[in-house]
């Protein structure tokens, strides 16, 4: 992603003789065809394209130019606020329109219309052919992906011919915004420049770049949306991803991990240090070494995603390192190998006795997480993450616990913070083991011969519902897959039925991990 030049677009646009151009009838064609209708409806986009390109490219490819149509196609929808037929529509049935991708990322810029334009651009965008736009397959370890005009390169250039330049944070911004959007990535650039300083944030990012459609990630069976972009002095962002402030923070502080990842290389003698043989990412024994799924992919995902963990996790990470990160085992020795090199914290070294605790979370013998119908154990880790939180939310300054992070804990989290406490302060702790799902639906069918009206009864439906209510919605399913896989017949609808009565008791208390 070098070589990229920054000019500002100092040729003047012209006004064309007539707008909206004329277009010809559309054809149909079968709803999950992506063919191009080649109706001429986007000649006037194209001919735009090519002369404002001239600034930053004389001699442009189909695909640069179709792009270029594309930005300026959606940059007057924009303008506009015209609505976009959706897919269903009969002239979806070609071009753009016909990827459902882009309509969703197009519909995350929806406003108040207009009447008229819609159906003119709706013609526009049938008519640019998606098979010029979309670039060869890309793959690094298990991640592979497509990206929109070939390159982000292209995609920047089309956006500098389109004259969508801003800058936020002293750092050049290109794409397609909107003043609420400018505002929401502004704002989550804040927290970086404050953790990175304004000096290092500008020169990790040389641009910007905002995308409607950045592109398409692939796995065997399924196709998503690509989120962002990150190397090489560039980080670009889709428009989905700034619908949600939250989210966008998490995606800007990925992006630019993968800026900080060759930085600390490149300081190594390598391209990023990530892929070093020495480094800790790409590697892990279970899910708990990762932040999700995604970083299993290759070393400089799981790099970028641990980035984003300690920016937003930074105040209780620094405060508290044996406890927020030494004591999660492998995945807290990823956390402290960028915070350390990246970041020159002074790490201690790891404390025997919270790794030892960390290898019980791990293992299933706490509270935390819950063993499914496989045998494993799941979601451990987030819960200890989400109690280690609200541990150190409850340390005043002078390092005194309050009583509030046991006493006014939901009650569905008092064991496993009391678990926590006594692991701390090296108090005895009780013999515990994991939630099982086996467990649950074992006691939902010894619960139907027992008196409804019994204690025995009463006492073993309050242990089914704090179980589900630590568990969370995930426990619920894999207790439902236990039922499918062990159980037939009336037995099978009475546990699913018992299942769902007591989930919708407790899916109030359920906490996001």
């Amino acid at each position: 992603m070098d070589g990229i030049r920054f000019q500002p677009n100092l040729v003047a646009t012209p006004t064309p003789s007539s707008w909206p151009p004329p277009v010809a009838p559309s054809k149909p064609g079968p709803a999950d065809s992506v063919q191009p209708s080649r109706d001429g409806a986007a000649d006037w986009f194209r001919d735009m394209a090519r002369l404002r390109l001239q600034s930053v490219e004389p001699n442009p490819s189909e695909g640069l130019v179709e792009l270029t149509a594309l930005q300026l196609a959606e940059n007057k929808y924009l303008q506009s606020g015209a609505p976009l037929p959706g897919p269903s529509q009969p002239q979806s049935a070609r071009g753009m329109l016909g990827s459902a991708s882009y309509l969703n990322a197009l519909a995350a810029c929806q406003m108040g219309a207009p009447a008229g334009l819609g159906p003119v651009l709706a013609k526009v965008l049938a008519d640019l052919d998606p098979f010029k736009i979309f670039g060869p397959q890309h793959q690094d370890g298990g991640n592979s992906w497509i990206v929109a005009g070939h390159s982000l390169q292209n995609q920047i250039k089309a956006s500098q011919a389109a004259g969508t330049q801003t800058v936020l944070r002293g750092i050049q911004v290109t794409g397609i915004l909107d003043p609420k959007e400018a505002d929401l990535l502004e704002g989550a650039l804040q927290p970086l420049q404050e953790r990175l300083g304004e000096t290092r944030l500008r020169g990790l990012v040389k641009n910007l770049h905002v995308q409607t459609l950045l592109g398409e990630m692939m796995v065997p069976g399924k196709n998503w949306l690509m989120g962002g972009l990150g190397g090489g002095g560039q980080v670009a962002l889709s428009r989905d991803s700034l619908r949600n402030p939250e989210a966008l923070r998490d995606n800007l502080a990925h992006e630019v991990g993968h800026l900080v990842d060759e930085e600390i290389g490149a300081v190594n003698g390598c391209r990023r240090i990530s892929e070093r043989p020495d480094s800790p990412f790409g590697k892990g024994a279970s899910a708990q070494d990762f932040t999700r799924d995604y970083g299993t992919l290759n070393p400089s995902e799981d790099f970028a995603d641990c980035h984003a963990d300690l920016m937003k996790n930074w105040h209780s990470y620094k405060a508290y390192p044996q406890l927020c990160m030494l004591s999660r085992g492998q995945y807290g020795e990823k956390l402290a190998y960028i915070a350390r090199l990246g970041y020159h914290w002074q790490v201690p070294p790891p404390d025997l006795r919270l790794q030892q605790m960390a290898e019980k979370v791990r293992t299933g013998l706490s509270p935390f997480g819950y063993v499914d119908e496989l045998g494993l154990v799941r979601e451990a880790e987030p819960g200890l993450q989400r109690a280690m939180t609200a541990f150190v939310d409850h340390v005043n300054g002078d390092g005194q616990l309050s009583a509030d992070f046991l006493q006014k804990a939901p009650t569905a989290e008092k064991a496993a913070r009391l678990w926590l406490f006594n692991e701390i302060y090296a108090k005895e702790n009780p013999q515990i083991q994991a939630n099982r799902v086996d467990g649950v639906v074992g006691d939902l069918a010894r619960m139907s011969h027992l008196d409804a009206q019994s204690a025995e009864h009463r006492e073993m439906g309050s242990q089914v519902l704090t179980r589900l209510e630590m568990g969370g919605p995930n426990y619920l399913e894999s207790a439902r897959r236990y039922v499918a896989q062990n159980y037939q017949g009336q037995a099978a609808d009475y546990l699913q039925g018992r299942l769902n009565q007591y989930a919708e008791v407790a899916a109030p208390n359920w906490k996001p991990l």
